[in-house]
Parts: structure tokens; C-alpha cells; sequence
């Protein structure tokens, strides 16, 4: 479906009531195969959304994608890797805080800080 509304000009950086875009909602469910045509359509990588403003790569973290997560920091174009969310969170913070050990280690040797 994406692809289809995509062919239609369907815009990427549209948001949700509560802030979220596709990329968002693709990261927090883990959908990688949707995930890979949105970065390729241009989706905004580093949007904030939600009450806590997190990006995609925050969201990915949180629920534990390993696959999202290297496919954002691979070829998410101008990915903010450090981005911090309202409370100040970074992606590695969030690792740290529900234990994603390895994702955690993935952020770190890409440059997370």
C-alpha cells in the first residue's frame, strides 16, 4: 500500500495527530520492508513526534527492531544518530534504560555518543 500511495505523490512528512509520520509508525512496529521504500522516497529521518518528541531511531530502540535500527543508521540519509528527544534521551540512552544490549552496541559503533 505504501508503494501504491507513493506512486500517487502520497507526502512522507505528513504527521499524525500526535506528531508521528510513516517512518514513525514502520520503526515502533518493526516493519523493515516498509521502512526501506520510505527512507527511499526521502521520508524525514529525524522528525520528532509524539508527547516525548521522539524520532524514528527512538523508536525503533524502544521496541527492540535490531533489523529497523541497522537499516536507519545504515541508510537513513542525515540521520541524527544523537538526537534527543524532550526529556533529553538519545537513542543509546533509551538502550541503556530497557537493557537492548546489542542494539546499544550497534549505536556505539556507529558514533552514538
Amino acid at each position: 500500500i505504501i508503494k501504491l500511495l507513493l506512486n500517487f505523490n502520497a507526502d512522507t512528512s505528513l504527521k499524525t495527530s500526535p506528531g508521528w509520520t510513516a517512518l514513525h509508525m514502520a520503526c515502533e512496529r518493526g516493519r523493515k520492508d516498509a521502512v526501506e521504500v520510505l527512507l527511499a522516497a526521502g521520508a524525514p529521518v529525524n522528525s520528532a513526534g509524539g508527547d516525548v518528541k521522539h524520532a524514528p531511531l527512538h523508536l525503533a530502540v524502544l521496541n527492540e527492531h535490531k533489523e529497523v535500527v541497522s537499516h536507519l543508521i545504515t541508510h537513513g540519509k542525515g540521520i541524527n544518530i544523537n538526537q534527543k528527544d524532550s526529556i533529553g534521551h538519545t537513542p543509546l540512552h533509551v538502550a541503556a534504560q530497557f537493557n537492548v544490549v546489542e542494539i546499544g552496541q550497534m549505536l556505539i559503533l556507529h558514533g552514538a555518543e
